[in-house]
């Protein structure tokens, strides 16, 4: 019987006459010809899990907030590699969030709040970037920086020492006055406040603005951009004028300093206009855009308003964790996400409101920058900003500058200032902190540090940290990993220390692989029947589970022996597959008894070609083609 499919390897056929089928036949398989497209590996529900532990020493048994999915899809070929590369990375920044419990001390429940991975490419920069071979995969903390110039040192000496985030765009003459410059007061230090320069006037827009400088972007696993709204006095125009605002863009190098930014080049924004106005807020919906009410009015804005109490405005990157406890109709709960919000004093306690929430896919910040800036419509006198916190992607910031860059790289304590630079600063955590804890009569406790992303302060202060990434070992070894795994439950940990002098940048870590990603390009391929009995057996799996699906799952005795079924397999095809087409011929034809004990008279016949899992494979847009044998009783 000469057999063909155009459906991924399944062969149905409907004959004309019965076709008798005596007791003590046999079936053999004479060849087969079909285009596969090969799966080197294939994810799903038993194998899709990423989880990463920033603190294993302290948080050993943590669970949940920490893991990620990869998508279930099946990859081949170098183009799979890619692709693989990318979602990896995705999967492994989306375990990557703001926590909401505490424990003691005031950290938060994970340590990778102001963190990000990186998969390496050959170039990281590249338009479209091959993966590195061996494979490394990278993960650091990230500092928060003023974003206008030096961020100063208080009680946390260790930190970072950066040259401004933002550049300020006036031609000639600043449009910014900066107060945490020079010789500034504690105040000044803690809140680095802004204004606009004296003799200019309020304006609409975003012409007024400051804007990136070379190779700063947002943090690719979670990031943070805030500000506070420092003082405001209404300048009664009605216009939108009065206030300030900041956001995230893919690209504003090709828009003058002196125009707006369109609406399509804002990935996230948020506005503050006046007391009596809601904030406005622009998200990633694209060219048709535009900006929209967020429907919450500002609270506490006014200098007569303790200054720890004012209404601070943000945008996030990293896993939706929401605080408000709002997850049930949420749908972007638990993935890779970017908001915008406002954290705000209630009087007894504190409020996040989140103004949006939409998913990333990966490529966004992996492949596709976003860049801060920041703007400013209201005169002097009649708005301020402060408290800025800007997270940088390290490792954009080390492809574009290099690690010898001394006015960004994160400071490592035991360096020696470079000559002609005096000034060595901390990170911001310490606003985020002084916000929860207070600091003296000038800075009391805030009620919105209740809900502020905290994380701990001595984490760059020569701490070391052993943190645990747990795959599936079908992922490691695809990777370039080696297949040296024995978890029989298929997740495998790799622990590494944070903090360790073994890179030149002691908060960065990197598990490096061994080989290449794991192209097998062969496969045992199985033809199966699924009308006629055949006397047959497998004893592949030590669980077969309630279908016939490969892998291992959880709650089998891991002592047992590999189990033995009956199964209809008629042939079974080895070969290799490096152009995506089998061409098998058998030289001697196996016959196999059929189980049937009368004549059976069968006009339908249906066999498949499966995958060693038993999974159904792909074929291309050639015909598939299967030739059967079958003999009588004494025939051969």
């Amino acid at each position: 019987m000469r057999l063909a499919s155009v459906n991924d390897g399944k062969f149905k056929t409907a004959f004309g006459n019965d076709i008798d089928i005596e007791p003590g036949s046999k079936i053999a398989v004479l060849n087969a010809t079909f285009e596969t497209i090969f799966s080197n590996i294939s994810i799903g529900d038993l194998n899709n899990q990423v989880d990463f532990i920033s603190d294993a020493d302290l948080y050993n048994d943590q669970v949940g907030g920490n893991t990620a999915e990869l998508p279930n899809r099946q990859y081949s070929g170098s183009l799979g590699v890619t692709q693989f590369f990318r979602d990896v990375n995705l999967a492994l920044n989306t375990t990557l969030g703001y926590k909401i419990s505490t424990v003691a001390g005031g950290a938060k429940e994970d340590n990778s709040v102001f963190s990000e991975f990186q998969m390496q490419y050959e170039d990281n920069l590249a338009e479209f970037p091959e993966p590195l071979i061996p494979p490394v995969i990278r993960y650091t903390y990230n500092n928060i920086v003023s974003a206008f110039g030096p961020t100063f040192s208080m009680a946390y000496p260790q930190g970072s020492r950066n040259s401004p985030m933002l550049v300020d765009g006036g031609p000639g003459v600043a449009y910014f006055n900066y107060t945490g410059s020079g010789t500034p007061t504690d105040a000044q230090r803690f809140s680095n406040q802004i204004e606009r320069t004296a003799g200019q006037l309020a304006a609409e827009g975003t012409e007024f603005r400051a804007e990136p400088a070379e190779g700063v972007v947002m943090s690719s696993g979670s990031g943070l951009w805030m500000c506070r709204i420092g003082n405001f006095v209404d300048n009664g125009s009605a216009l939108q004028d009065n206030g300030f605002g900041f956001g995230l863009s893919e690209d504003l190098f090709n828009v003058a300093v002196e125009d707006d930014i369109p609406v399509a080049k804002k990935y996230a924004e948020v506005r503050f206009n006046r007391l009596l106005e809601t904030f406005k807020f622009t998200s990633r919906a694209g060219s048709t855009a535009t900006e929209k009410d967020s429907n919450i009015l500002p609270q506490r804005v006014v200098a007569a308003q303790p200054i720890t109490d004012h209404d601070i405005m943000w945008i996030r990157v990293g896993r939706n964790q929401r605080t408000d406890q709002a997850t049930a109709n949420d749908p972007t709960y638990g993935k890779y996400c970017i908001q915008a919000g406002v954290w705000q004093d209630m009087g007894s306690n504190a409020v996040e409101h989140i103004f949006f929430s939409d998913e990333l896919d990966g490529a966004d910040l992996q492949y596709e920058k976003l860049h801060p800036y920041f703007f400013m419509n209201g005169a002097p006198g009649e708005i301020m900003a402060d408290a800025m916190a800007f997270t940088p992607s390290t490792f954009h910031l080390m492809d574009v500058g290099g690690k010898t860059e001394p006015d960004w790289t994160p400071y490592n304590p035991d360096d020696i200032p470079p000559t002609g630079f005096t000034q060595i600063g901390t990170n911001n955590y310490q606003i985020l902190d002084i916000l929860k804890n207070g600091s003296g009569t000038a800075y009391p406790l805030s009620v919105i540090g209740q809900i502020v992303p905290q994380n701990r302060n001595d984490r760059f202060n020569n701490r070391t940290f052993t943190t645990s990434l747990i795959m599936h070992r079908d992922v490691w070894k695809y990777l370039g990993y080696g297949d040296q795994f024995t978890s029989m439950i298929g997740y495998d940990i790799i622990d590494q220390k944070i903090g360790d002098d073994n890179l030149e940048y002691r908060n960065m870590i990197e598990w490096v692989g061994e080989s290449g990603p794991n192209l097998d390009d062969d496969d045992n391929f199985i033809v199966e029947s699924l009308t006629l009995p055949v006397d047959s057996y497998d004893a592949s799996e030590q669980s077969y589970g309630n279908e016939d699906k490969g892998g291992s799952r959880p709650g089998f005795d891991v002592t047992a022996q590999r189990l033995g079924r009956r199964k209809n397999i008629i042939c079974t095809i080895p070969a290799t597959d490096l152009d995506g087409m089998v061409n098998y011929e058998a030289s001697t034809p196996q016959f196999i008894d059929l189980r049937n004990k009368s004549t059976l008279n069968e006009r339908n016949l249906e066999f498949r070609i499966l995958d060693k899992n038993f999974n159904n494979i792909q074929t291309g847009t050639n015909k598939s083609i299967l030739t059967i044998l079958l003999s009588g009783p004494g025939e051969r």
